[in-house]
């Protein structure tokens, strides 16, 4: 009897654990559960703002992924597990487990405000991307408001600045963030290279401010100075689904803590950004890299276990990572080596198109890269 094999979300770790798992169909049952319906490349959302992007590069539907590797789809939301019973439920289904792979990704964190939760925009899908696009096509707006001085933001706030410059606006681009300064825990020469970009870009940082109110399109920070005809894009919190902040078994950072082998116990597994796996003591940030390495790992370790072989540890291959900035200017390391310029700007688009799913996305990622420099 073939074994049911559950994996919860496809993302980048989802997807690359659900391909490994579906080259062994005669011994597996896989079931794929995802809220959406997409994996959309999140890398290359802002782009879609600024760059004009091809959106059709950068989806995969994922029936039409299970289709071709023989697996289940099941279109619901996930909200709760039973690992007593190996079961995963949805609102209308419960789906019994022998093994399960966690690996949904975050969701946008309001921290509670649902006056910001209805009215802000945010950059989480490939439709939000587009929903940004069309607004602000359609709309003038004197003010756009970035909540969030991270990868993300610094990604969107220069892309819609490239799009005001291609089309003429007079709107004024402004982040927002919580902190003392951009980019949370990252190097100090990164933070000041960045900086210096986005200033040249004329996009001013609003340091140790938030966003307290968003009502009639007038955002209101913390200091109470008031931005009238503004569109605010959250991006300033990233938390994980409910079903994994009730889980319970030990977490840091609100990420599950799993053991070498990925493992939350003996049949759970936990990849991507929802999993905390401790390489020298401390956790391994969220990146993509990690996440398709991880569902590599955990697929492994599942087959390996019915063939009656030892699992096998997740080494995690870090190549660095770069701030990409809309002026084809980057900084960050790149195999352990400082970098910044043109050339990691250049790395980010060429990594994104080798990380894309198929040679079609690939080869059109590749050259609408090269002809938007």
């Amino acid at each position: 009897m073939k074994k049911n094999i559950v994996i919860i979300g496809c993302g980048f770790g989802g997807i690359e654990a659900l391909r490994r798992l579906s080259r062994h169909n005669d011994r597996f049952h896989i079931t794929v559960i995802d809220k959406r319906d997409t994996f959309d490349f999140l890398p290359l959302l802002p782009d879609i703002i600024g760059r004009d992007f091809p959106v059709e590069y950068l989806q995969v539907g994922i029936a039409d992924e299970c289709r071709r590797c023989q697996a289940d789809f099941v279109h619901e939301e996930v909200i709760g597990l039973d690992p007593g019973n190996n079961t995963v439920s949805t609102a209308k289904n419960q789906f019994p487990y022998d093994q399960l792979i966690i690996a949904c990704g975050g969701e946008t964190n309001f921290y509670g405000n649902a006056e910001l939760a209805q009215n802000a925009a945010t950059l989480r899908s490939v439709r939000d991307g587009l929903d940004i696009k069309k607004t602000i096509s359609e709309k003038t707006f004197e003010h756009f408001i970035i909540a969030g001085g991270g990868y993300t933001g610094i990604e969107i706030a220069t892309q819609i600045k490239r799009w005001i410059n291609r089309n003429g606006s007079r709107a004024r681009v402004l982040i927002v963030e919580r902190a003392d300064s951009i980019l949370g825990p990252l190097p100090d020469w990164i933070k000041d290279y960045t900086l210096r970009q986005i200033e040249q870009m004329d996009v001013p940082v609003l340091s140790g401010k938030t966003v307290q109110a968003y009502a009639g399109q007038t955002v209101t920070l913390s200091d109470n100075t008031r931005y009238p005809n503004a569109l605010l894009i959250w991006v300033a919190g990233v938390k994980l689904p409910d079903f994994v902040t009730n889980l319970n078994v030990e977490k840091i950072g609100g990420r599950i803590k799993v053991n070498p082998f990925l493992q939350v116990r003996e049949n759970v597994y936990a990849i991507g950004d929802g999993a905390a796996f401790l390489d020298h003591d401390k956790s391994l940030r969220m990146a993509v890299m990690f996440a398709m390495g991880q569902g590599k790992c955990a697929a492994g370790n599942i087959v390996r276990t019915y063939q009656n072989k030892p699992s096998r540890a997740y080494r995690a291959l870090d190549l660095g990572y770069v701030i990409p900035v809309a002026n084809n200017r980057a900084s960050g390391f790149v195999l352990g080596m400082k970098t910044k310029g043109l050339l990691p700007a250049l790395l980010h688009y060429g990594i994104s198109a080798y990380r894309s799913y198929g040679w079609r996305n690939r080869i059109g990622v590749f050259l609408h890269s090269l002809r938007n420099r």
